[in-house]
């Protein structure tokens, strides 16, 4: 088993130090014990995790999201399979509704747009889309 410095794990995990810092403050991985050279090591199973909250976080989780996840594998691998699914579903269903949202934004600016190229090609001087004149704005 590999133990790194704290230095050491934020270049093997691609991280920042004070990433690892912080998610050591919120409990989301553990402190290491200090060496009897002073020095902090953490072992290999820190590096998993940073990779696993990188690749979360990546994924669109929140940090609350990936720390009850971990809370979750306590439980054992059925039970945590049966949550990171559920979880995973959940982020779908989100990203789904998200993706509806910007369909319906894109159509409402699409027909925008449609209204104002049709008022400039029958010679109207501005876009009748419910905006004021910006010359009446001055």
């Amino acid at each position: 088993m590999t133990e790194r410095t704290t230095g050491q794990l934020a270049h093997d995990a691609g991280v920042g130090i004070e990433t690892i810092r912080y998610y050591q403050r919120i409990g989301l991985i553990a402190k290491p014990q200090r060496a009897f050279n002073g020095w902090r090591r953490c072992p290999e199973r820190t590096l998993q995790l940073l990779h696993y909250l990188r690749q979360g976080r990546q994924l669109g989780f929140t940090l609350r999201e990936l720390g009850d996840l971990f809370s979750q594998s306590d439980a054992g691998a059925p039970r945590f399979s049966m949550a990171l699914r559920a979880a995973i579903d959940a982020k779908v269903a989100e990203l789904d509704g998200e993706m509806e949202r910007l369909r319906a934004h894109r159509a409402q600016l699409c027909k925008c747009a449609k209204s104002c190229r049709d008022r400039e090609q029958s010679g109207g001087v501005r876009c009748s889309i419910g905006w004021p004149d910006p010359r009446s704005c001055r």
